[in-house]
């Protein structure tokens, strides 16, 4: 691939009025796979479900955690979702109830930054300020194999690729790493092109592209097959992007 997908550039309009209820700052917000909620964790140590139309909660603020909500992310057939903490650990929700699923998990020695479920909900993976990755089984909820080591420093994000195959991780070295799920090993050499920490990283849904946000204020799509920057970085933004994510026909790029 040698040309950037066409990216939407339509000056967006917001949508109805917004969703207020934290009372700190939002951390995270994710989707339910039907589109018909969404989940939103806050430094307020706290999860809040909204009904997208009409825009209101639907649930009262869901307290697990005792500090800061990092990342959610729902299951592929929206039943469960995970929240992670700066408090080291991860807690499951049943998506209808809201009602706590078992104990939270102890998934690191310090704080917990993602949380993302494989394609077939088989598996997820955390991500931590204590430089690893972690797979899990989501039946047991039990480690699959050694974390996934060799970041040198912070993790903040971690994503399956389209067909389960690997996971991209993020982090404070400037760089973005692939890993094999089977043997838990990095694949290839670290993708560097940004000049400060990356934030996040998606990956688009046909598991050509992946996107990365930094704190050097710009977004770079790369080439998955290839390793290298499809184009120019994307320039748009006065101040560190903490956030990107592809649209389901990975044909634009919020």
């Amino acid at each position: 691939m040698s040309e950037r997908p066409d990216i939407s550039l339509e000056e967006p309009e917001t949508i109805g009025k917004s969703f207020n209820g934290h009372a700190g700052l939002v951390q995270s917000i994710s989707f339910s796979p039907d589109g018909k909620f969404l989940a939103s964790g806050s430094e307020d140590k706290s999860i809040i479900i909204w009904n997208i139309e009409p825009q209101n909660p639907i649930a009262q603020k869901l307290d697990g955690h005792v500090d800061n909500i990092w990342n959610i992310d729902f299951t592929p057939d929206g039943t469960v979702f995970a929240a992670a903490s700066t408090d080291g650990s991860v807690t499951f929700w049943d998506a209808e109830t809201h009602i706590p699923i078992g104990t939270p998990l102890a998934a690191h020695s310090n704080e917990v930054t993602s949380v993302d479920f494989s394609p077939d909900g088989k598996m997820f993976a955390t991500s931590s300020f204590d430089s690893t990755i972690i797979l899990w089984d989501s039946t047991t909820r039990l480690p699959i194999g050694k974390a996934f080591s060799g970041q040198s420093e912070a993790i903040f994000n971690v994503k399956f690729s389209a067909d389960g195959s690997m996971l991209v991780s993020d982090g404070d070295n400037n760089s973005i790493i692939l890993w094999d799920i089977e043997t838990h090993e990095i694949i290839g050499e670290p993708l560097i092109k940004h000049s400060n920490y990356v934030n996040s990283v998606d990956i688009s849904s046909d598991g050509k592209l992946i996107a990365s946000a930094s704190a050097d204020d710009t977004v770079i799509i790369w080439n998955l097959k290839t390793g290298q920057p499809v184009g120019q970085p994307l320039r748009g933004h006065s101040q560190s992007v903490i956030d990107v994510t592809f649209n389901p026909d990975a044909n634009i790029l919020a």
